[in-house]
């Protein structure tokens, strides 16, 4: 499964209340997806990394209070939990933007609160009208009343099966019950906590414990195996470095490698991360520390990008196509800045090229003719089979894009790209 699947598969175990279980190699990005997923949504986003929790952390701690005219223990609420409940109902609430489903007990919060109401004065009412015990943050879990202020939660249960067994059999009752001893996970206007757990498979080199199957049965199975292709699509769009894109564009296998040793290898974690120590360093050969590389990519693939980086220090970019297309003098002719292109366009490979044209596009497609030179350029000096490609997939992957590239080429050319790939 690649993100995108992943994605479309968060959104519909969100509609149906169910729990996803991710599982796939380290540094892939899984907490990534889903914390997109909440800010897309206009949600919480809380990360439960189990395996570094303890009870504590989980369950919050042990605490005597009354209940019922009874001493009682209960947990007080641990952090995370705290944050998830604020989330859902903040401790100060606006009446307008409150929704009812009973209009009586809508006017009772009207007349005494026109205006503002606390959370712990609307759970006093909410459980005076209706009967309840006050012993509780009723609230959460009921669909009397919500609020507009109110935001559901996405809990990412990670490295579940790298936690001790205390702490897997009480990410099990968050599973089955959606809460955790008397913390009650929230509902917002009938939706619930959207949980979503993720484990790293246990067939690779990894120490974690095995799922049986009654209890994968508890989950809607997800296995990640994103492509570097995808890799390469997020980080165009991220600005991600240039040479490292490049690397990754070479070396697909070295996206995510393990050596067999078990030393340290590579993940797009790891490969995120360097990219932003070359843009720290401006990609200054001079700079470049080799005990850095490996210590972030490990020592082979570090090596074969030390080697990358030396071999590709003039790498064709979006600013090298620019500085080209605007050598001074710059030609009147179109075709002849075109031909400044052919040469060091035919010497990448056709990755590259295409990596190099979507940039272009990210950067230029929302101009006019005349500022969009270097794309349209770029696109006229590239090989006939790269640019029918690139077209065929921008017209089914974002025809709003391919509808401006086509207006472009009219004003700039008289469409005489497209006309050429009609030909074809």
């Amino acid at each position: 499964m690649n993100t995108i699947e992943l994605q479309q598969m968060i959104k519909e175990a969100d509609m149906c209340g169910d729990v996803l279980l991710i599982e796939s190699l380290h540094g892939i990005g899984k907490s990534t997806i889903c914390d997109s997923y909440a800010k897309n949504k206009d949600m919480h986003y809380e990360p439960l990394i189990l395996s570094l929790m303890d009870v504590g952390d989980m369950l919050g701690m042990p605490q005597n209070t009354v209940i019922g005219g009874l001493n009682s223990t209960n947990w007080a609420a641990p952090d995370w939990y705290s944050r998830v409940v604020n989330a859902a109902w903040p401790l100060s609430l606006d009446t307008n933007k409150l929704h009812f489903e009973d209009n009586s007990f809508k006017q009772v919060i009207l007349e005494s609160y026109p205006k503002k109401i606390t959370r712990d004065d609307l759970n006093k009412e909410l459980c005076h009208f209706y009967g309840l015990l006050n012993d509780e943050l009723q609230l959460l879990q009921q669909s009397k009343v919500w609020s507009e202020q109110s935001k559901r939660s996405v809990i990412l249960i990670d490295e579940m099966n790298r936690s001790e067994p205390d702490i897997l059999n009480a990410g099990l009752q968050f599973i089955n019950d959606k809460r955790l001893h008397s913390h009650k996970l929230p509902i917002i206007n009938g939706q619930h906590t959207l949980l979503i757990a993720a484990i790293n498979p246990a067939d690779k080199d990894y120490t974690v414990s095995e799922f049986d199957p009654a209890l994968l049965d508890r989950f809607v199975y997800a296995p990640l195996d994103p492509s570097p292709e995808q890799w390469l699509d997020w980080a165009r769009e991220n600005k991600v470095n240039d040479l490292v894109r490049g690397f990754v564009a070479d070396n697909p296998n070295k996206l995510h490698f393990m050596p067999k040793d078990g030393k340290k290898g590579s993940s797009n974690r790891s490969m995120t991360r360097i990219a932003k120590y070359m843009d720290k360093i401006n990609n200054t050969l001079t700079e470049v520390s080799p005990h850095y590389i490996f210590g972030v990519l490990g020592t082979a693939v570090g090596s074969d990008f030390l080697q990358y980086v030396n071999q590709n220090k003039n790498l064709l970019t979006v600013e090298k196509v620019e500085e080209i297309v605007n050598k001074k003098p710059v030609p009147r002719e179109f075709s002849k800045i075109v031909k400044r292109l052919e040469k060091p366009l035919k010497e990448i490979e056709a990755i590259k090229r295409m990596d190099l044209v979507k940039n272009l596009e990210q950067k230029y497609i929302n101009t006019d003719a005349d500022e969009a030179t270097p794309y349209l350029a770029c696109l006229h000096a590239l090989p006939l089979e790269t640019v029918t490609a690139y077209i065929k997939t921008l017209s089914q992957e974002n025809e709003d894009n391919y509808k401006l590239l086509a207006e472009l080429d009219k004003d700039k050319t008289e469409k005489a790209l497209f006309f050429k790939i009609l030909q074809v």
